[in-house]
């Protein structure tokens, strides 16, 4: 396992970004392809965090401007572990209404 990066969540807890991530997030969303800053920055500096349906952290962050247009950036990680999966959603309600954890305000 390879770590790409290294940061903390908002709430303060170490999370890693690492190779394996990296491939398994551009195998399944290959749009996802260069967009590993925006990742930890979804981590670091989300607009929400939602409850995961298996212990983990969904972030989600607004890029009005992303090449893909107007979407939001979806990460979900565990809390003092790794980064599991990531992708672009244009319906960020479909996971907001898992459950709000935290909300920028």
């Amino acid at each position: 396992m390879t770590i790409l990066f290294k940061t903390k969540s908002i709430f303060g807890r170490e999370v890693i970004f690492t190779s394996e991530a990296l491939h398994h997030i551009v195998t399944r969303h290959p749009e996802m392809v260069g967009f590993e800053t925006e990742i930890i920055k979804t981590i670091t500096d989300p607009d929400f965090i939602v409850e995961g349906q298996h212990n983990e952290d969904i972030s989600l962050k607004h890029y009005p401007d992303s090449p893909l247009g107007d979407k939001y950036l979806v990460v979900a990680y565990i809390e003092n572990g790794e980064v599991l999966t990531s992708f672009f959603t244009s319906k960020p309600e479909k996971i907001l209404q898992r459950g709000v954890k935290w909300k920028r305000s």
